[in-house]
């Protein structure tokens, strides 16, 4: 395995994993801003929350060389994807998620995690 290629995947992780962080933070401590932001994901937020928490518990499976950790992350960006599709959030928001999830693969691939 190269050790460049190492190490840009576990600073991906590591960004994945604070943005999930804070995400769960930011969801769960400022709830009322977020559903004015985008009020067709109030029927799915526990949903929304479920999904940035199995993302970062993927996120640390990866860190911690567990190959499991990489389905987690699939899942939980699937999740995510599909309560925004659901909540109609504008497609140029949704493309982060597809994106997430080929680098993801692709960084995992390099380092034969898959």
């Amino acid at each position: 395995m190269a050790k460049p290629v190492r190490i840009v995947f576990h600073v991906f992780l590591m960004l994945t994993l604070f943005g999930m962080v804070v995400g769960i933070l930011y969801f769960l401590l400022m709830r009322r801003d977020f559903l004015a932001d985008s009020p067709g994901v109030e029927p799915y937020f526990d949903t929304y929350v479920g999904a940035a928490m199995v993302t970062a518990a993927g996120a640390i499976a990866l860190l911690r060389d567990k190959k499991w950790g990489f389905w987690l992350m699939l899942g939980g960006f699937t999740t995510a994807g599909v309560v925004e599709i659901l909540a109609e959030i504008p497609w140029g928001k949704i493309v982060r998620i597809p994106v997430a999830m080929l680098v993801t693969g692709w960084l995992a691939r390099q380092n034969h995690i898959l």
